[in-house]
């Protein structure tokens, strides 16, 4: 019998959860994977590095987050110095200008008004591949292309260094009281291990951001890895005959795994609290598998604040705008977060670091800088992120 901190019901149900509010229908959809991205082409395929993840349609992916506020456009101040507001919208003054209906309605420019700046068009592009007034519409395009200015932490190395002396001589995992996640004897005990040092580390009062992206990214991938396996079970057609999809069949089996008999004489409560945790911290893995199938797992190190509170927020839709905004502008950023992934790759897996990044590549981490790529970017045509549908392994185990 395993216990999670999950069968603490006054703690847990007390804890903080961003994305609480976002059901999961545990539906799970196989289909051709999406481009991932290389060094030279942020959209183009690369063989060598493929990286991908499982779709799981349990998030929905159109669903526009209430609590993102859409931020207003910046340099509107500048602009009304020297744009003349009139009752024609932006598509009306120009014909090469088509922006959705509330943006068309939000600013409007006379005929004699300046073309518009880069941000501008930036947001035409996005709004043109993800916005729009339907349901499906991402509406928070002004706060997507912020965000996206600021992906990376300009203090990247600084901090990769600061955990030099306990991730170079112990590993990520070996570290009272987490369990190493990564080498159980069984997938459904893999499991366990990612859900207790998931919720150990979330319940800690000084949270290590790192290893709880880590120990949520293994959950979402040892999770995938059972449900790739119970495909081959020659039960699950009963299971699936039952009207449950193969996602919640899995989960089914693997808090069995965890609780055996005693879990099935828990109340509903408590069985409703420990389903809802696991679910959660798979979420959240999903959004991170998302984030480095397209920019490298190295992002779960290089990553800014800002972008490591709004991930935990965003819709897939919304993620997807993001990824597009900055595998067009900022190429030469994904490559230098790449930089990283070796040495990310081996903490996540357990490994003492006898891969810590050499000097010359902390050196060019630490020389990039977003502001100066984003001042010599100019690219007509953008190509859209698709979301990720195929589970192929980010990770060696």
């Amino acid at each position: 019998m395993y216990a999670t901190l999950g069968d603490q019901p006054a703690s847990h149900e007390q804890a903080a959860r961003v994305d609480t509010g976002m059901p999961d229908r545990e539906d799970t959809t196989m289909v051709p994977t999406a481009s991932g991205s290389t060094p030279d082409s942020p959209t183009s395929e690369n063989a060598s590095n493929t990286l991908a993840i499982a779709a799981d349609s349990n998030e929905p992916t159109n669903t526009i987050r209430n609590d993102v506020a859409e931020t207003p456009l910046p340099g509107s101040s500048q602009a009304e110095a020297h744009t003349k507001f009139s009752s024609a919208s932006p598509s009306q003054a120009s014909s090469n200008w088509s922006l959705s209906p509330v943006l068309d309605s939000m600013y409007a420019w006379s005929a004699s008004s300046p073309p518009p700046t880069r941000y501008l068009r930036d947001v035409k592009r996005l709004d043109s591949l993800y916005g729009g007034t339907s349901p499906h519409g991402v509406n928070n395009i002004p706060e997507i292309i912020t965000l996206g200015d600021s992906f990376l932490r300009v203090d990247a190395v600084h901090f990769i260094e600061s955990f030099r002396h306990s991730w170079g001589q112990d590993g990520l995992w070996d570290c009272v009281p987490l369990s190493n996640p990564t080498t159980g004897s069984s997938v459904v005990e893999n499991v366990l291990r990612s859900l207790c040092c998931a919720e150990t580390i979330e319940h800690d009062c000084a949270v290590d951001p790192f290893r709880l992206r880590a120990a949520r990214i293994l959950l979402y991938h040892y999770l995938e890895q059972k449900r790739i396996d119970l495909q081959e079970d020659p039960n699950l057609p009963n299971l699936l005959s039952q009207g449950k999809r193969i996602s919640s069949v899995v989960v089914d089996v693997v808090l069995e795994g965890m609780y055996g008999r005693h879990g099935k004489q828990a109340s509903p409560r408590v069985k409703a609290q420990r389903r809802r945790s696991l679910k959660d911290h798979k979420r959240q893995g999903k959004r991170w598998m998302i984030l480095a199938a397209h920019l490298g797992i190295g992002i779960i190190v290089t990553c800014s604040r800002s972008l490591e509170t709004h991930i935990a927020k965003f819709s897939d839709r919304m993620i997807m705008a993001l990824l597009t905004y900055i595998l067009n502008v900022y190429p030469q950023g994904v490559q230098a977060s790449r930089l990283a992934d070796p040495f990310v790759q081996c903490m996540i897996e357990g490994v003492p670091s006898s891969t810590w990044p050499a000097a010359e590549t902390l050196a060019a981490i630490d020389r990039y800088e977003q502001e100066k790529e984003k001042e010599c970017y100019e690219k007509d045509e953008w190509q859209p992120v698709s979301p990720p549908k195929t589970f192929v392994r980010l990770l060696s185990m």
